[in-house]
């Protein structure tokens, strides 16, 4: 397994599309349509990235951003919309995306940008733990110095 996603979107075929997409690629998907269903899934289950669409029933994904971050301070985020405009991408990457990619996109595209953005969330994943062993080990050492006679 690649890595695990979660894609939002309202419309349920651009829902299924990408999950039938991404899970042939490797990847573990799973889907939301709002985001209250959204909101319960990440605060359930990690996901190295969210895909998510900018016009939602319930509101607005670009300000629901911050929120996801809460949950998912690691995760990479990838906005994507129909209604592409300046001002969106900017409030996007500004509140944290990783991307900011316009509907109707080329699948290669999402499948490339969703790629780099699981590696980088697994590279500083295993920096994280290697600081995080770092760290342990040298309190260990000075647990252990210190017990010394």
């Amino acid at each position: 397994m690649k890595g695990t996603l979660l894609v939002v979107d309202d419309e349920k075929g651009i829902r299924e599309t990408l999950k039938n997409l991404l899970e042939d690629e490797g990847y573990y998907v799973k889907t939301a349509d709002s985001i209250e269903s959204t909101k319960r899934l990440i605060q359930a289950e990690y996901f190295h990235a969210v895909i998510l669409d900018v016009w939602l029933p319930d509101g607005d994904g670009i300000s629901f951003l911050s929120q996801i971050k809460t949950y998912l301070p690691d995760t990479s985020i990838i906005v994507i919309t129909g209604h592409g405009k300046v001002e969106h991408a900017v409030k996007a990457i500004k509140g944290g995306a990783y991307d900011f990619i316009e509907k109707p996109f080329s699948m290669e595209r999402l499948l490339l940008t969703v790629e780099r953005a699981v590696q980088e969330v697994l590279r500083k994943r295993a920096e994280k733990t290697d600081e995080d062993e770092l760290i342990g080990n040298s309190i260990l050492k000075l647990f252990l110095n210190s017990r010394r006679p």
